[in-house]
Order: structure tokens, then sequence, then C-alpha cells
């Protein structure tokens, strides 16, 4: 299944007879190559949430992983489901581009963080303000990439208060569908008292998640026009490809 972006329209300037235009697809795939399930080739997952120990539940971390290069970031943005409430939709919208490997910490504050693990996040928000029972969800374009935790009701099962959660290396995303079993858990109350990462009892995994797929699937995504080509003025249409991997 092919997701593509709706009609996008860009204004040009005046004697100019076009625009640069940037967008991306995203597809699924659940062909038994693949390893069963679903393997979306969305190029970023949500890769780790935590709730911190310091005296008001900080740092608040959720991290996400870049499987491969994203030209226009801001296509990309995330919500947090507090409290088993459901969907809250966006909340927060990326910003700039990522190259495959990257790594994107979004925290509500700098200082603890930055104590806490050793070096600052990439950004801070308050939508990172996070409890153990807060779902995460991933959105690109308005719809729902991947999911941590259950929007609604309780948080039996991965509840992460002063505590984590961690994506096990090459699953996701995951679509609007949270998959317990992709993830590692280290219960609640697990960093009680620690002061720094190095030192806790309970080690939160954070920057290792790896995904060796370089796209998710595995597959591949092609355009009939490329993302960042020069559009002329009118419309033009344009027609996306997924293939699989065999």
């Amino acid at each position: 299944v092919v997701t593509c972006p709706g009609d996008i329209t860009v204004s040009n300037d005046l004697g100019d007879c076009g625009a640069i235009v940037n967008f991306e697809a995203t597809a699924t795939d659940n062909c038994s190559t693949f390893g069963g399930g679903t393997a979306p080739s969305s190029p970023m997952v949500i890769s780790g949430v935590f709730d911190g120990p310091i005296t008001g539940g900080i740092p608040k971390v959720v991290e996400f992983y870049v499987i491969s290069d994203i030209a226009d970031l801001s296509l990309y943005g995330f919500g947090a489901a507090n409290n088993g409430g459901g969907t809250d939709g966006q909340e927060y919208t990326f910003s700039g581009s990522a190259n495959a490997g990257d790594r994107i910490y979004i925290s509500t504050e700098i200082t603890a963080f930055t104590s806490y693990f050793g070096f600052a996040p990439t950004d801070t928000d308050s939508d990172a303000g996070i409890n153990g029972d807060d779902a995460i969800e991933l959105f690109y374009n308005g719809s729902v990439i991947d999911t941590f935790g259950a929007l609604t009701g309780g948080n039996s099962g991965w509840n992460y208060t002063d505590g984590w959660a961690y994506r096990s290396n090459n699953t996701g995303p995951d679509g609007s569908t949270f998959v317990p079993g992709n993830w590692t858990f280290s219960g609640a109350n697990a960093t009680d008292n620690c002061t720094t990462n190095a030192s806790c009892s309970s080690v939160f995994p954070i920057g290792t998640y790896t995904n060796s797929s370089g796209g998710g699937s595995g597959g591949t995504i092609s355009y009939s026009h490329q993302p960042g080509d020069f559009f002329p003025v009118g419309t033009t249409e344009v027609t996306v490809t997924a293939t699989d991997a065999a």
C-alpha cells in the first residue's frame, strides 16, 4: 500500500517559470519475504522513550531513528497520547533534513538531559513531556507511520514510569499498531535514585538501535518525478511505484 502526500501547492516568484518541490511517499508490505507481519518502508521510527528519575520526572526523552535519508523533515512529526485518553494528533513538527543513521532526541529541557546522558538533546519541546503511561505516535504528512504504547486503556505490560522502553534492532516502523514484542521494557521505577545513565543499574540503551534495511522493507519506492525536482508552472501529476525486494 502506497501512501502519498496530498496535492502540494508552491508559490513561485514573479517571473519564475516554476519551483522546486520536495515530497515523500511511504509504502507498506506484508509479504513473507520480509519475515512476516507488516514492514513499512517509512524512513523513520520511534526507537526509545524515557521517563526520568530526577525530581519532576526528568529527563524526559523520545528518541527517533532515521532509517534512510529524509530531505524534508517538516513532513514528519509526533504526538503523545496522554494517560490512555486516545490520540491527540500531531503536536510536534520536525525541521531540516536528516541522513540515514541519524538519531533525533526530543526532550523537555537541556540541563537534566545533558547531565544524565552526557550530551545535549537535538531539540526541546513540551510535547516530549511524557509519563510512563503515555503513548507516542509518529506521523508522516498527517498519517500515523509508527506507534509506541496503547492509545487507550491502561499501560499494563509497557509501563515505563521512572524507566524506559527501547525498540529491538531491525523492527518497525509498525504503523498505527503497537507491537510490544518489538520492544524491551525496564519496568516501572527501574531508574529510581539514579543520577546518570552510565551509573544506573538500569541503563537506558540510548543511541544503540540500528536498522540494516536502509529503507524499512528492503523494497524500493520510485517516482515519475523526483522529490526536489524543478516543476513548471501548472499541475504536474507524480506517479509513485513501490517494488518488493523479491
